[in-house]
């Protein structure tokens, strides 16, 4: 029994090959080249499996996140404009500029600087992608909310009654659906061009019936 166990120990042994994956080296009976058999590969392809499954989990998450983000602005927006209707603060967005701050009341400086790291931080992981195009998009949609929202708190201040059809106008711009739509578009890879943009911003008759489903089931 001892010589036999002797006889296979010699006979072969564990090692690492050149892309680090453990193999199993037996010697020919003739002892010349050994061959080479892989163990432990099928592992290996799991732990890659894995490791590849927590990358997509991670940029789902982080997707969640930015989208998350971006409903807490533009609600942020709303709230502002509608109890202040303040024409300097959608200026300010309008122009997106961090020189902007200046002409804010102090209480609006935090929630405008805020918006814009948003949108930075969007910026910079895409453009490490090549796709930065995509965030001017997304910043051109909370520009025109932003819009849509001043003329609402517009209304609300003047004590204005917009006829429906004025109302209906500015009414889905401000459901934030399309905005949503589009920012969705930012994080979703490879199957987004610049025609998917365009294609959006036309107010496509999917989104815009969705939009009009949206609005006035929450009226």
């Amino acid at each position: 029994m001892g010589t036999s166990d002797t006889s296979l120990e010699e006979s072969s042994f564990d090692c690492l090959d050149e892309q680090g994956v453990r193999v199993r080296v037996e010697k020919s009976s003739s002892g010349e080249v050994p061959r080479v058999a892989a163990v432990h590969r099928s592992t290996r392809a799991r732990r890659e499996t894995g490791t590849t499954r927590k990358r997509a989990r991670h940029r789902e998450e982080s997707e969640v996140n930015r989208v998350t983000k971006v409903i807490a602005m533009a609600s942020m927006i709303h709230m502002i404009l509608l109890e202040h209707m303040m024409i300097v603060y959608t200026d300010a967005i309008e122009r997106w500029d961090i020189k902007c701050m200046d002409q804010l009341p102090e209480y609006m400086k935090t929630s405008y600087k805020a918006l814009l790291e948003v949108y930075e931080e969007m910026e910079q992981l895409l453009t490490e992608q090549g796709r930065q195009y995509r965030v001017e998009h997304a910043k051109k949609v909370m520009i025109r909310l932003a819009q849509a929202y001043l003329l609402e708190a517009k209304w609300t201040h003047e004590n204005y009654k917009p006829t429906f059809e004025e109302f209906r106008a500015n009414a889905l711009p401000t459901s934030g659906y399309a905005m949503l739509a589009i920012t969705a578009f930012v994080g979703m890879g490879d199957v987004v061009n610049p025609e998917t943009f365009n294609w959006a911003a036309n107010d496509p008759k999917i989104i815009r019936a969705s939009t009009i489903i949206c609005r006035f089931m929450d009226i």
